[in-house]
Parts: structure tokens; sequence; C-alpha cells
């Protein structure tokens, strides 16, 4: 974990899965801060996620490889946004201790 300009911040560079596309190690960084996880991959386009578009981050396994999910609702995503990671419990860790914490709330 880093610290800049005051703010606690996290990188970890790996794989990952964002809809369809696959990401195999290492084209695929996570990037945490408190009020920001960014996805940002070797080339093209990142995928942001603000507390406020995150439902939770869970770990999840997919065949052979361990991970995080988040469950967002963020319009005009991919549904799917995996960041594989061999310790998913560690990560979902420190993204807590960092101080991200998804606001959106479950439907009743």
């Amino acid at each position: 974990m880093d610290l800049i300009n005051n703010k606690s911040i996290y990188r970890k560079t790996g794989g990952g899965r964002i809809g369809k596309i696959n990401f195999t190690y290492p084209l695929l960084k996570i990037i945490v801060e408190k009020e920001l996880i960014q996805l940002k991959p070797f080339l093209g386009s990142s995928w942001k996620f603000v507390p406020e578009d995150v439902l939770s981050i869970e770990p999840t396994q997919i065949l052979f490889t361990s991970g995080i999910k988040i469950n967002h609702i963020k319009k005009g995503c991919e549904h799917r946004i995996v960041f594989y990671t061999s310790n998913p419990n560690k990560l979902i860790e420190t993204i807590q201790e960092i101080g991200f914490i998804p606001k959106v709330k479950p439907l009743q």
C-alpha cells in the first residue's frame, strides 16, 4: 500500500475477466483508493467504480483460478468483473482497510 498525497492507494498487477474478455497475467492492474476502484488493462480504457456503483466484492473461483468479483450496478459496464488473485480474502481485506465501502443496498 502506498501513501500518495495523504491517500492510501493499493496497486496490484494480475489478470482478470471483464465480460467475455480474459486478461492473463500481467495484463490487468487493480488500483484501489478510498473512493475508487479502477481496473486498468495494459492497453485500452479502464473500468472505474465508486462506492455508489458497487453492491459487493466477494471471493470467486473460475475453474482453477481464484479472484474477487465486483458486483455492481454501473450502467454501460460489463456485468462480470473479476480480478484474479491468489488470495482473494486478503485483497478484500486490503480494500476494506483502505476504506472502500460498497454503498449500493440490495433489493429486498
